[in-house]
């Protein structure tokens, strides 16, 4: 069968006209393919009107009981309806058209125009072989289905596990994992540099994580019941490095409960680990060894909501799944970013993080109370370079080197930000040369490096533990990645 032998009706009901006064209110709206759905026939009637005979009988049905009628077959030389109670995709997608007999036609059947509206199986072999048309026959994620098209209708990089004739579920492929059951996420990958605070929510109630960590200077790892320091409260803490580089321990809200002999972990070399805190049953270790960190909490600290790192040196992260942005999905959501003075987004300038030697496109929307900063850097182990506007109580705006440990510009700005209405900014990377200024409004900011540079990322924060918002145009990269910090 091919997508010519399909065609749709639909038909606006006398009978509910007048069931409401004369107001159109509903629809019967169907595909039809060539063939038969046998089973859950629940009668059979005369069609001296041809379809829409059919599709009366099943509006008289459904407004008796609900769901009397879900489709039906209709055989045209024998002007007959069958009415079905249960349709196609209704179920675990283990029903089939019998197709032998090519005067038969099955129907689909809707009260909602734009449910199968907005499917596109018309001209996919999911419907035009298998006859499985309508918008019913979406899956979500975990859900039965036959055919990846199903899958696809609701959440990209998704996948159907069927083999043969089998049906099998949908399920996210590769790399990615489930955020919800329409959504699928890639893993996370990310780096921090010295004294930044890096936080992830956690989701889908996970109390295990495998991440692979690449250290070369003290870490900590803390697991809190708020999402992010901002909303911080008590927290177990895993120390690595910690009193000393030979060391490592367990914390609770601020106190030692465990510390152990770990010498050589701090080797600046990648090392796969898994963390888990199931039950307040604190365990960290390598993987597919015994932890070495191993403490179980009497008065457990729940639920868990968030994990935060922080390293007074270089580090980078591999994570598996359910870890996001604190902020996600209310930065997708918004179309703004939201961060604050103890988390970082940061996002690479490229798509493969290569530096580049100049920026001159870059403008963006801000909005907080006492100062933002827009960090640009390298991941290396290059200089990074601070553009802070609004600090000292949206007083003052300045440019950091990190090259030169100090502040290289500072210039009064005072009101240059506001926490009720975005303003507009941009900032220039040219040569040795970085500007930055409000739109419309002499550049507020102008220096040069006497060496030349190159950048990887660009990174945002908010001062005093406030929330920022920001939106840009220019590097959407910042929107579309689901992930704060990744890079």
């Amino acid at each position: 069968m091919d997508g010519n032998s399909m065609f749709r009706i639909w038909q606006c009901l006398i009978l509910a006209t007048l069931a409401v006064g004369g107001s159109c209110v509903m629809f019967a709206n169907s595909l039809s393919r060539v063939g038969r759905l046998d089973g859950n026939v629940t009668a059979t009637v005369k069609a001296d009107r041809g379809v829409l005979s059919c599709i009366m009988t099943c509006s008289d049905l459904n407004a008796a009981v609900s769901d009397r009628c879900r489709a039906f077959n209709f055989h045209k030389p024998g002007a007959t309806c069958e009415i079905l109670s249960s349709a196609l995709c209704d179920g675990s997608d283990n029903k089939t058209l019998i197709t032998t007999d090519s005067s038969w036609r099955y129907y689909d059947l809707t009260n909602d125009l734009d449910e199968d509206n907005a499917v596109t199986f018309k001209d996919k072999p999911v419907c035009t072989e298998f006859g499985k048309c309508s918008g019913k026959c979406s899956r979500q994620i975990n859900q039965s289905c036959t055919h990846d098209e199903q899958c696809l209708q609701v959440a990209e990089t998704t996948q159907c596990t069927a083999v043969g004739s089998s049906p099998g579920i949908c399920k996210c492929e590769g790399s990615y994992w489930a955020y919800n059951s329409s959504l699928c996420l890639p893993e996370i990958s990310f780096k921090s540099l010295k004294t930044d605070w890096l936080w992830k929510m956690i989701v889908n109630s996970m109390c295990e994580v495998k991440v692979t960590l690449t250290i070369s200077a003290p870490l900590q790892l803390r697991l809190q019941i708020g999402a992010d320091y901002y909303t911080g409260s008590s927290y177990y803490g895993i120390h690595l490095g910690y009193p000393n580089t030979s060391s490592s321990l367990i914390v609770r809200d601020g106190s030692s409960v465990q510390v152990v002999l770990t010498p050589g972990l701090l080797s600046g070399q990648p090392q796969n680990f898994t963390i888990k805190w199931c039950s307040a049953a604190i365990r960290f270790g390598k993987e597919g060894e015994a932890p070495f960190l191993s403490w179980t909490d009497t008065t457990p600290i729940t639920p868990i909501r968030g994990m935060g790192f922080y390293t007074t040196g270089y580090a980078s992260y591999i994570f598996q799944q359910n870890l996001v942005d604190p902020y996600y999905p209310y930065s997708q959501e918004r179309g703004e970013i939201r961060t604050n003075g103890y988390h970082w987004h940061t996002v690479r300038i490229t798509p493969d993080g290569s530096p580049v030697n100049s920026i001159t496109d870059f403008t963006f929307k801000c909005k907080t109370l006492y100062g933002f900063t827009v960090r640009l850097g390298k991941f290396d182990g290059g200089y990074s370079y601070q553009i802070q506007i609004g600090r000292n109580y949206n007083n003052q705006s300045a440019i950091y080197s990190q090259r030169h440990n100090q502040d290289v510009q500072v210039v009064t700005s005072s009101g240059i930000l506001s926490s009720s209405v975005y303003r507009d900014f941009w900032i220039k990377f040219v040569g040795r040369t970085i500007t930055f200024g409000r739109v419309g409004y002499s550049a507020t900011l102008n220096w040069s490096e006497s060496i030349d540079f190159s950048l990887t990322h660009i990174s945002l924060y908010s001062w005093r533990n406030q929330y920022g918002y920001f939106s840009t145009d220019s590097f959407p990269q910042f929107h579309d990645y689901p992930h704060g910090a990744y890079v």
